[in-house]
């Protein structure tokens, strides 16, 4: 990638979120928008959470459950509490 100075760079996260999303897609946008007004920063589980839960659970034959996690260190936290 350049600058707009024309200098190089090398883009050492592979272009992370135009990659995954494409650039200002008006879906995307939308459910920017949409989260920004509900507020997507949560510790909790919100009710997107659970419709995309369900979801899941439904095209998954052996997901019988959804833990929606930030790490693998919280994922290996809840797995253990869950094997006790």
């Amino acid at each position: 990638m350049w600058s707009i100075e024309g200098r190089p760079f090398i883009d050492m996260c592979c272009a992370h979120g135009a990659a995954l999303l494409g650039h200002a897609h008006p879906a995307v946008e939308r459910a920017m928008q949409k989260a920004v007004e509900f507020g997507f920063a949560h510790s909790f589980e919100t009710e997107y959470h659970e419709q995309l839960a369900r979801q899941l659970c439904a095209a998954i034959p052996c997901a019988e459950r959804i833990r929606f996690c930030s790490a693998g260190t919280e994922a290996t936290l809840h797995l253990i509490r869950a094997c006790r």
